[in-house]
C-alpha cells in the first residue's frame, strides 16, 4: 500500500515538473539571442579602498548587467543572480584574473541562463576593506 502512494506521489511530481517546462524552458537552451543591458544602477555604497590614499571614503555606484532572452513573451521569469569571484580586492591589487561582473566565466553563465529563459544578473559589489586597520586583540 505504501509503495502505491509513493508511486502516485512520484508520478504527480513528474507531471507537475513537465507543466512548468512544457517547451523545455528553464531546462534547455530554447532561445538563441540574448539582450544585455549593461551598467544598470541598483544602489550605492562607500568605498574604503581609497582611505589610505586620499584619507576619506567616497560614494561608489553599484551596477549590474542584465541578461534577458530576446523574443520571450513571458510576463514573469525567474531571476538568477550571478556574483563574480574574487578576494574583495580589485584585480590590479589581488593579481588574479577574476573579480569583475564582466569576467568571461560569469558572462558565459549568464548567457546560458538567459538562453534557457531566465533573467540573469551579473552584479558588481563593493570591494575591499581598510588594510591599515589595526584590530583590537579582543576582536580576534
Amino acid at each position: 500500500m505504501k509503495l502505491g502512494y509513493r508511486l502516485l506521489a512520484f508520478i504527480c511530481l513528474l507531471s507537475s515538473m513537465s507543466l512548468f517546462a512544457q517547451d523545455g524552458r528553464y531546462l534547455n537552451e530554447v532561445y538563441t539571442d540574448v539582450e544585455v543591458t549593461s551598467n544598470v544602477p541598483y544602489g550605492a555604497n562607500f568605498s574604503v579602498l581609497a582611505v589610505p590614499i586620499i584619507g576619506t571614503t567616497f560614494k561608489q555606484p553599484l551596477v549590474m548587467d542584465v541578461y534577458q532572452p530576446m523574443g520571450d513573451t513571458a510576463a514573469a521569469r525567474p531571476l538568477a543572480i550571478v556574483l563574480h569571484t574574487g578576494n574583495f580586492l580589485p584585480i590590479k591589487t589581488n593579481g588574479g584574473v577574476t573579480g569583475e561582473k564582466t569576467d568571461s566565466a560569469v558572462v558565459e553563465v549568464c548567457m546560458r541562463l538567459a538562453r534557457m529563459g531566465y533573467v540573469a544578473v551579473s552584479a558588481d559589489y563593493r570591494l575591499g576593506w581598510n588594510p591599515q586597520h589595526k584590530p583590537n586583540p579582543k576582536e580576534l
